[in-house]
């Protein structure tokens, strides 16, 4: 799969990329934190530090139907995930794994994401924005939101690209960079390059 920044729109305001889940893991094992993570007197401290992670997390969950250790076991390359601003007065979400030797489990997860979405009430559709590929759940607001208006969420998978949004047009956009149609994006935006450069 393409490198993320190069899929992310140029309107993302905040992106977040690993590289490798396992490396990841392993590399934060090795330090200090991690090893101090893994005394066992301080298991108490890592549950509910991880529980802390999973309620923050709960916000995507409910918008997208996906779980943390979801992207964990179908991520094969990159994971990134990225906040974005596509109208002054519009944010969205978007999250792109590359699945590379994980079909099986890509196809799995889908039909998962497909039953907790149509559970809660959404309607399966294939906007033809996206030529087929995208697959949209259009939602109904959970009872006691305080924003009333259907919820969006959208998939594709395509090629060793799994991508998720909660807004139709920047899924769009992403397929379409995938695919090499559209420009635009987040690796052109001279802030990006700057902190790569200060990276590297």
């Amino acid at each position: 799969a393409r490198p993320s920044e190069n899929l992310f729109p140029d309107t993302t305001k905040g992106f977040i990329v690993i590289a490798n889940m396992d490396q990841l893991t392993d590399q934060f094992n090795k330090t200090q934190i991690g090893q101090l993570m893994a005394d066992p007197v301080m298991k108490p401290f890592a549950e509910d530090l991880r529980r802390q992670i999973e309620s923050r997390w709960s916000g995507i969950r409910k918008r997208l139907g996906l779980e943390l250790d979801d992207i964990k076991d179908v991520a094969g390359g990159e994971v990134a995930i990225g906040g974005i601003l596509p109208a002054p007065d519009t944010a969205a979400f978007a999250i792109v794994v590359d699945v590379t030797g994980h079909d099986k489990q890509v196809k799995a997860l889908l039909a998962k994401v497909t039953g907790n979405l149509l559970a809660l009430g959404g309607k399966q559709s294939k906007p033809p924005a996206g030529g087929g590929a995208i697959t949209l759940f259009d939602v109904p607001a959970p009872a006691n939101a305080l924003d009333n208006r259907p919820r969006k969420a959208c998939y594709f998978y395509s090629g060793n690209l799994l991508a998720a949004s909660d807004n139709l047009e920047v899924l769009v956009g992403i397929l379409a960079r995938a695919q090499g149609k559209q420009g635009g994006s987040f690796a052109q935006v001279s802030a990006f390059q700057a902190v790569m450069q200060r990276c590297a």
